[in-house]
């Protein structure tokens, strides 16, 4: 699971949630110096549990356990080194194991907590849904206590005053007068600012804020490097940042404003007049607007997806019918519910083409991004869902 799917998983939990009317909240825990506190024996003894034994879990144990580290502090001009000391504790840092031995260590959460959980390194969230308030409330401390429980017995800290909740909602209440410790509006989740009205507002006011940073520095760019230079600029910071996260925030009220500085940013490449159109713009340069970029996020994540929907949602196997290979669409009761990534992702998919959806992902990729590139689509609406019949 990379972090895009982790959001995507966690976005599509909480809109299920509230679209059956339950009361539902997000605990965000905050964990003091997680990867510094593995437990090297209960890490080996968690491995074994998994299967892995004889000279694979020697060598891990050898990788783990014969490591010394020391302090080094400056004094005037000189250096002083304290004693090499061994280590029983923590997981290297910087390193691919990393993350994956946390990830073991922490693999068995869900067996004490029975609730939705999205476990991704050190950050660890847990859904909550209850029929009323009042519940939740209880369901919360209750599964707080849980957690507090379950990090101590592994020799790991929960920093119950930096844990956050947010009780989720489709309206402005401010959580009217539903109280519980540490609740908050908004908090940043795997680099994405989640709301508790799934609006997005605090995560699109972050990313106007970098796009007009990035806006001035492409001013001056412009004046000194080549347009292939500009391009390369532009996907490793413009698009890159409009991208991560999309699948949930596309949708979002304040949309029209992150569109209209992407494209300031394209007219700055360009050398062209402030208000020029853009569509050829994005068409010659091969450069996808926001709405493209969405969609194309959308399908390769439905594409990515698609095995476990198959279990999942039932898939189709009317294979004689136009429409084999299409989902069914999931029941729901708001139009809320149609902004989730998962509703959404089904809809496009649905109307793509029967040769789109036989592709490798490699293929899938490419094809969808000629298509997208072309139509340089600026809104979604029923026409465009139609793209590529």
């Amino acid at each position: 699971m990379n972090t895009q799917s982790a959001l995507t998983e966690f976005t599509n939990s909480i809109l299920h949630g509230l679209d059956g009317s339950r009361n539902t909240a997000g605990i965000f825990c905050d964990l003091s110096k997680a990867f510094d506190c593995v437990d090297h024996s209960v890490l080996l003894l968690k491995l074994h549990d998994y299967g892995i034994g004889g000279n694979c879990l020697s060598l891990l144990k050898s990788y783990l356990t014969k490591r010394k580290q020391r302090t080094v502090i400056q004094e005037n001009y000189n250096k002083v080194y304290s004693n090499w000391k061994s280590n029983s504790v923590g997981v290297p840092q910087g390193s691919i194991l990393g993350p994956l031995f946390f990830l073991i260590f922490i693999n068995d959460l869900p067996r004490s907590i029975t609730k939705d959980l999205i476990l991704f390194a050190d950050d660890t969230t847990a859904i909550i849904k209850s029929s009323t308030s009042e519940e939740l409330i209880i369901t919360l401390s209750e599964v707080m206590d849980d957690l507090d429980s379950w990090f101590h017995s592994n020799g790991l800290k929960l920093n119950i005053d930096k844990t956050q909740v947010i009780k989720f909602g489709i309206r402005n209440n401010k959580n009217g007068n539903f109280n519980f410790p540490n609740l908050v509006d908004s908090h940043k989740f795997l680099g994405i600012k989640i709301d508790s009205n799934f609006k997005w507002k605090a995560h699109l006011n972050d990313l106007l804020s970098k796009l007009r940073s990035i806006s001035f520095i492409f001013l001056h760019l412009r004046e000194n490097v080549s347009f292939d230079v500009l391009k390369s600029v532009y996907h490793g910071y413009v698009e890159s940042i409009l991208s991560y996260g999309i699948v949930l925030w596309g949708l979002a009220p304040g949309i029209k404003t992150v569109f209209r500085l992407q494209k300031r940013i394209i007219r700055i490449m360009t050398n062209s007049h402030f208000r020029a159109p853009c569509k050829s713009l994005f068409r010659n340069k091969k450069i996808l607007t926001l709405t493209s970029l969405y969609i194309y996020e959308l399908l390769v994540y439905i594409h990515l997806s698609k095995d476990q929907l198959i279990e999942d949602l039932r898939f189709q196997h009317n294979y004689n019918t136009r429409n084999n290979a299409n989902f069914r669409i999931p029941l729901h009761r708001s139009t809320f519910y149609e902004k989730s990534p998962l509703y959404s992702g089904l809809i496009l998919y649905n109307n793509l083409p029967l040769t789109f959806k036989s592709m490798t992902i490699g293929k899938f990729k490419n094809e969808l991004k000629t298509v997208l590139i072309d139509k340089a689509i600026y809104e979604i609406d029923e026409l465009q869902l139609n793209l590529l019949s």
